[in-house]
């Protein structure tokens, strides 16, 4: 046993601990349908944009205005709900990351820094964000009540990185509208076809 002048020059060791992700995905959960919320605005705001755009010479500068506005207020609130969402929800994935370490550090293979890392990466977020998950939900859900070591599924992971990636396939192939003017428009419809844009992020 080593003395005690000997024990207090001894570095200091943290043990890792589990800090509970149950508010962060309370918040994430909360903005999500708040983004999807946001979605559905943009979407009403683009049917009355295109409903106004189809008969454009017999509207009234004031409701070209008006409806235009509209469509650019959809897209300042869903760009500020995706923004939102994404921040708290990769504070999230990071938080669950680092309770994997303690529930079982031989899992992972790669640093939790990856939970945020990885989604910055082109091409390389097609995967690497999946992987992480993937050892994240073996790392945490290895265990049996009793402490017994247990094969669990990962159908529900494979799931939402499938749905993850088809959505943002189908969001970057979207194109405008193709509404086109039938009559020259007048010089107070300009604002509305500068902005011509998808209702979606």
């Amino acid at each position: 046993m080593l003395p005690p002048s000997q024990l207090a020059s001894q570095p200091h060791i943290t043990t890792p601990a589990l800090r509970s992700p149950r508010g962060l995905a309370t918040a994430t959960s909360v903005l999500l349908g708040v983004a999807a919320a946001t979605d559905l605005f943009a979407l009403y705001a683009g049917l009355q944009l295109r409903i106004v755009a189809g008969d454009i010479l017999d509207r009234g500068s004031e409701e070209i205005d008006r409806t235009d506005l509209l469509y650019q207020l959809s897209g300042y609130l869903q760009m500020s709900a995706v923004l939102a969402t994404a921040v708290v929800f990769v504070i999230w994935f990071f938080r669950v990351r680092s309770n994997a370490d303690v529930l079982a550090p031989d899992i992972c293979t790669r640093s939790r820094g990856w939970a945020i890392g990885g989604w910055f990466i082109p091409v390389g977020n097609l995967w690497l964000p999946f992987g992480v998950a993937r050892e994240t939900w073996v790392a945490s859900t290895q265990h049996a009540p009793d402490g017994a070591w247990r094969t669990v599924s990962q159908w529900p992971i494979r799931t939402w990185w499938g749905t993850w990636i088809g959505a943002c396939s189908s969001t970057g192939s979207a194109r405008p509208w193709p509404v086109m003017p039938q009559h020259p428009r007048p010089s107070s419809a300009r604002p509305m076809w500068s902005c011509w844009r998808t209702p979606s992020i």
